[in-house]
């Protein structure tokens, strides 16, 4: 069976069919390693590497854990790969979309895990070889539409989640979208604190929407801590968005199974007590070949200037172009790093020179590399 895709491959052997294939392809502007029709196989794990300390583990089925530095940073609770794999649509990302057909509304759920039986889906999994990229990509035949999400970084914004929705084939179809993050962590919460007692962390988390602005910013009320004074939480988590129009913003998930039902997801500009979410929702209308493009942005352990300087990244009319920029200013510099450790080499089998590059690359993240070259400053042996 022929399924249309949301990228167009470069390779002329690339198959569209039903099996599960792995093969190198050039796909969203770049060298990329596609798995296709991922969801046939059993979840596995994989790291999404950074030029800084950004840095995310994420399954096959779309569930993840992130932060910056280490655990103690974390963006969503960090756990075991097993717990990982079972929080697919609890932690991270979550989308809905309802699409209009003559016999009425269907919910769709990309990369959901309820949804792997179906006759005419197919996903796609891509990362790039620099291994800071990674693109799932959903095509319903049946509905002739096609989603496809990518994770990204850069240290000047942080996590870039990058949404794609085209109309592949009929007539202009109308889509309620719900898309969003859930269980986004403040700063300040700890690993031991949200192994051991995450309910009580859940009690002083605060979810605010910046006035004017898209930027959500999740702080504790105060520092958890086991003595009678007051320790106050100076630093926050963000989360902002651009391009998708009209969208309404809810900053919890008790009303996702209502969106399932039909209903409007209500707008919520604070919430006190309750895990974090960052929930869009809108209305659009694709004709065929159209796509629509919404960017995500999250980033954890911010002092306030840092926030205040993201709510302004949120304001700026090009910040989709900026964010795209700076994420290939990630790329590059991340090469930069490999090939001061001679990792940039080319040969004649792709899967070779992939290897080295990946190889290279985690010696790099184990040992670092030398700031000058191979130039040593003979004052430090004077």
């Amino acid at each position: 069976m022929s399924t249309p895709s949301l990228t167009q491959l470069s390779n002329n052997n690339t198959s569209q069919s039903d099996s599960t294939q792995g093969q190198f392809c050039t796909a969203f502007g770049t060298r990329c390693y596609r798995i296709s029709n991922v969801h046939r196989l059993p979840p596995f794990f994989i790291n999404l590497v950074s030029a800084t300390d950004l840095w995310m583990f994420i399954a096959s089925n779309g569930a993840l854990t992130a932060g910056r530095r280490d655990a103690e940073c974390s963006l969503f609770p960090y756990q075991t790969v097993d717990r990982i794999y079972d929080s697919a649509g609890q932690i991270g990302p979550v989308t809905l979309l309802g699409v209009d057909t003559p016999n009425g509304e269907i919910m769709w759920e990309p990369f959901g895990s309820n949804t792997n039986h179906l006759p005419h889906m197919n996903r796609h999994l891509y990362k790039s070889i620099e291994g800071d990229r990674l693109w799932f990509e959903e095509v319903r035949e049946d509905l002739g539409l096609a989603f496809c999400m990518s994770w990204s970084t850069a240290d000047t914004h942080g996590f870039v989640r990058t949404c794609t929705l085209r109309r592949l084939s009929g007539n202009t179809v109308r889509v309620r979208i719900l898309d969003g993050l859930r269980n986004i962590l403040p700063a300040g919460v700890s690993q031991r604190l949200q192994s051991l007692s995450s309910n009580l962390a859940d009690a002083y988390k605060t979810c605010t929407l910046a006035s004017g602005s898209t930027c959500a910013i999740y702080a504790l009320q105060s520092q958890i801590v086991d003595l009678p004074k007051p320790v106050e939480a100076t630093r926050a988590s963000i989360v902002w968005s651009t391009g998708l129009p009209d969208a309404t913003i809810a900053l919890s998930d008790r009303n996702i199974d209502a969106f399932r039902a039909g209903e409007i997801l209500p707008a919520e500009h604070q919430t006190r007590g309750l895990r974090g979410s960052y929930l869009l929702s809108s209305t659009v209308e694709l004709e065929p070949e159209q796509s629509l493009d919404w960017q995500l942005v999250a980033d954890t352990n911010l002092d306030q200037t840092q926030v205040v300087a993201r709510c302004r990244q949120a304001q700026d009319p090009h910040a989709i172009k900026i964010t795209r920029e700076a994420v290939a200013s990630s790329t590059q510099q991340l090469r930069q790093l490999v090939a001061a450790a001679d990792g940039c080499q080319t040969s004649g089998d792709e899967a070779t020179t992939a290897h080295h590059f990946a190889n290279v690359l985690f010696n790099v993240m184990r040992g670092g590399t030398f700031m000058t070259d191979h130039r040593l400053p003979m004052a430090d042996f004077s």
